[in-house]
């Protein structure tokens, strides 16, 4: 799947519902194509727990710095970036990266390419949504999104 923002950032939602009283993983592999790579104005995202505008976000960008997010808005500014979640990885800026999500019992676990990276209290989801957002001027491609059951 290919998404592009060829303005401001743009995102693509699915409903899927997890029980979130299980133990899960959410995993996607993408491919940045194109873009800028300077994190802090053309990153994109993975997002989940989603419902209207509150949402969750692992964020990433060519320049190999990530995040996880919490918002409740449509701007940058309605957003909370995890205290100690920004950092840089060993995300490759020119290959498919795999982008993992754990939650394993109270605590979620982030990690790119089997790397783990930040770990959280579990926070109940807002909704039922999972998508993709592509930053300013980006594309993304999109091999596959997969949840499991642990």
């Amino acid at each position: 799947y290919y998404l592009t923002a060829t303005g401001p950032a743009y995102g693509v939602t699915q409903e899927i519902k997890i029980d979130t009283r299980k133990n899960f993983n959410l995993e996607a592999r993408i491919k940045i194509l194109n873009g800028d790579a300077d994190h802090k104005n053309h990153y994109s995202m993975l997002f989940w727990g989603r419902e209207a505008m509150n949402s969750y976000y692992f964020t990433f960008a060519k320049d190999g710095f990530v995040s996880v997010e919490m918002c409740d808005g449509k701007k940058q500014s309605d957003c909370i970036t995890k205290s100690g979640s920004l950092q840089k990885t060993n995300l490759s800026a020119d290959d498919f990266n795999v982008y993992d999500i754990r939650k394993t019992n109270k605590t979620y676990s982030f990690s790119i390419n089997d790397a783990p990276f930040y770990e959280m209290p579990f926070t109940p989801f807002f909704g039922n949504l999972i998508g993709f957002g592509a930053g300013r001027k980006v594309t993304l491609v999109i091999d596959y999104i997969k949840v499991i059951y642990l």
